[in-house]
């Protein structure tokens, strides 16, 4: 496993693994749960590769939010997202499909990318793709307010760094500002390791 010594590598593939096994037992007949988990093993014989378990949860997330969203209004399943949110829970999705889920609530929910959208054309990368969640409003002016802070500096590092160290100064700002929130920071690594 790992011959090059990646041992945080292989720390986070085993996590990934573990948590692939506990949702497995949780819902056994779940296609994407037994995918994550021949992701995460593939990952641990591969040195660098990590994560891929976590996309495919998020693609799943992405295309259950697709489903929701065009049923949403129909159902008040919006009005569910709203009560979720109210109670600190989060919900992950494709920016163009949470957005159509929080249409009209904009007083109180929020489709907030978890990378700022004007980094789109830097990360090569359509804004409605961006991963995103769903928060309230307060909190997405905050997150906004503190990613707009540092949007120079991350274009400064890609002008001579390139993509690669744009990303790794991405996800530095991202632990930063989402550091109360390890689900937001886990869902943004992920997202910026398929891109």
């Amino acid at each position: 496993m790992d011959p090059d010594g990646k041992w945080l590598d292989t720390f986070m593939d085993i996590v990934g693994i573990a948590w692939d096994i506990v949702e497995i037992v949780a819902t056994p007949a779940n296609p994407w749960a037994w995918a994550a988990l021949g992701a995460d093993v593939g990952c641990l014989f591969i040195p660098g590769a990590t994560g891929a378990g976590k996309v495919i949860r998020i693609t799943e997330g992405t295309r259950k939010m697709g489903k929701v969203s065009r049923a949403a209004k129909a159902a008040g399943v919006a009005d569910a997202f709203v009560d979720a949110v109210k109670d600190g829970e989060r919900v992950f999705g494709k920016y163009s499909d949470l957005q159509k889920v929080t249409k009209g609530y904009k007083s109180t929910i929020e489709a907030h990318h978890l990378v700022p959208q004007a980094l789109a054309d830097l990360l090569h990368q359509d804004v409605g793709d961006f991963a995103s969640v769903v928060i309230d409003k307060a909190t997405h002016s905050g997150f906004s307010k503190e990613w707009n802070d540092v949007l120079d500096e991350i274009r400064a590092v890609h002008s001579t760094g390139g993509l690669k160290a744009a990303k790794a100064e991405i996800l530095k700002h991202a632990e930063r500002i989402y550091k109360d929130f390890p689900e937001m920071r886990e869902v943004t690594k992920a997202w910026l390791d398929s891109i």
